[in-house]
């Protein structure tokens, strides 16, 4: 079942990613064909469309890491704290249980900030530009641009956006020990700026998606919790399956 989910995961990533570059790269979105174009730094636009730096369009804030000495900090913290390896170890769309967590006066008293659920996660330092989008309110280390929920631009359009600018954003880092993007630079990056009503159809169509892809994700966690516990104690014999018919269990392959 967690191989058939993540194959399900893996074809509608390709959906997503296909109708992001099919509206917004190729400029076949409905209505497209009595669209004029005119000429914008990212070359030929729809007219009506526009590019503008991303700090006129999109929120987007950094993260902190309280202070390691004060165990008020961390000691039974509940708030999900995010590092740049949270999401390197990991190729899920949405973010999963960090591994550290901080309490409310851990928060309070650093400059790490809550982002709420539907932010998009980027990692901005030496391993650059490692999406995830956040499952609820969470924190994270300064590893991070932490893009925010906008009225204008839906969660998975940012997230497709990011992913497909990757090489032209790995391009604006600087740093000679390790690279980084900074938020000034990503403040001056350009974006597409589509009509809203493109946008509200985009997501009318992707966020199903994503919610499908988050679903599977869920449901893959749980599965693997299970496997996890199961195991140790298949091999070991402590859980006997001797009289269980293994392949009424087997689930058909997904068509």
């Amino acid at each position: 079942m967690i191989a058939i989910n993540e194959r399900r995961i893996e074809l509608l990533e390709d959906l997503a990613r296909s109708l992001y570059r099919e509206w917004f790269v190729h400029f076949r979105y409905p209505g497209h064909e009595k669209s004029k174009f005119k000429d914008s730094e990212l070359g030929a636009i729809p007219a009506g469309w526009d590019v503008q730096p991303v700090g006129e369009v999109l929120e987007f804030i950094g993260g902190g890491t309280p202070s390691k000495r004060k165990d008020e900090f961390w000691d039974g913290g509940t708030v999900a704290w995010y590092t740049p390896s949270d999401l390197t170890s990991s190729a899920a769309r949405y973010t999963r249980k960090s591994r550290s967590c901080i309490t409310e006066k851990g928060l309070a008293g650093s400059s790490a900030k809550l982002f709420p659920e539907g932010s998009v996660l980027m990692t901005s330092r030496a391993t650059l530009g490692k999406l995830a989008i956040a499952r609820g309110d969470s924190t994270c280390n300064q590893g991070f641009i932490v893009i925010l929920p906008n009225a204008c631009f839906g969660t998975q359009f940012v997230y497709e956006w990011l992913a497909s600018e990757a090489g032209r954003l790995e391009q604006i880092a600087t740093g000679a020990t390790f690279k980084e993007i900074t938020k000034g630079a990503f403040k001056k990056f350009p974006i597409l700026v589509p009509e809203s009503s493109v946008l509200e159809a985009f997501s009318g169509h992707a966020d199903p998606i994503g919610e499908q892809i988050a679903d599977f994700e869920s449901h893959n966690e749980a599965l693997k919790e299970t496997r996890d516990l199961l195991l140790p104690r298949l091999v070991t014999g402590k859980l006997d399956i001797s009289d269980i018919d293994l392949g009424v269990l087997e689930p058909k392959e997904a068509a």
